[in-house]
């Protein structure tokens, strides 16, 4: 290899080493941290002593979770998951001192309650009627008949974002002292102390209600 070769070989090899290093970090920004959010639902681990009914749909629900885009028929899919009918399972504590129906109700649509929240106030969702389809079902849960899920709803509710609607914050507060249910009622109160605190932090710039730009999709 002569000397001029040589040389443009060399220099051929540091210019593609510079382009990997540049390259690298864009890479990891975008195959790497733009994913970081669907890994808990791609790693979920079953439940070894729950029936296998129940790692069922938890496995269809972290399916749904792990979409990068969702559709009318993931809302179709999710749908389908908050209109389980708890009573078709039965109360009796089995395994664990947990009956089919807790399992169901904590480990099913709990976590499907949670998840959707988290789309919503984090995503990756475009806007558009899908975003006020999924808006709408996440607000059905506060009315759900389990205390649990329900319960489990008005955190979602403020985690989403949506509670600073006027009309859902008015919802919190009449659950705040009228629901039937004294866990649903202290944990309205909680949560609703919650926000105003962070709404204060932000009018004070401390913090921020905006989500991560890596989350956002172009």
């Amino acid at each position: 290899m002569g000397y001029a070769r040589k040389t443009k070989w060399i220099v051929g090899i540091a210019a593609a080493c510079a382009v990997a290093l540049i390259a690298a970090p864009f890479y990891a920004y975008e195959h790497v941290t733009r994913e970081m959010w669907r890994r808990p639902y791609l790693d979920w681990q079953r439940i070894a002593w729950a029936p296998d009914f129940v790692n069922e749909h938890r496995g269809g629900v972290n399916a749904i979770g792990a979409e990068r885009r969702w559709t009318e028929r993931t809302a179709d899919d999710l749908e389908a998951v908050f209109r389980i009918d708890l009573r078709e399972y039965s109360a009796t504590p089995t395994v664990a001192e947990m009956s089919e129906r807790y399992m169901m109700a904590e480990f099913v649509v709990v976590d499907a309650v949670y998840m959707l929240a988290d789309r919503l106030r984090r995503g990756p969702l475009d806007d558009g009627p899908l975003r006020t389809r999924l808006e709408e079902m996440l607000l059905s849960m506060l009315d759900h008949e389990y205390i649990e899920i329900r319960a489990s709803a008005v955190g979602a509710v403020v985690d989403s974002g949506l509670v600073r609607r006027p009309e859902v914050h008015a919802q919190l507060l009449v659950m705040q002292h009228a629901d039937t249910s004294e866990k649903v009622r202290n944990i309205a109160r909680i949560q609703l102390e919650h926000d105003a605190y962070a709404q204060d932090l932000e009018r004070m710039g401390k913090i921020s209600s905006e989500r991560p730009r890596w989350l956002r999709r172009r």
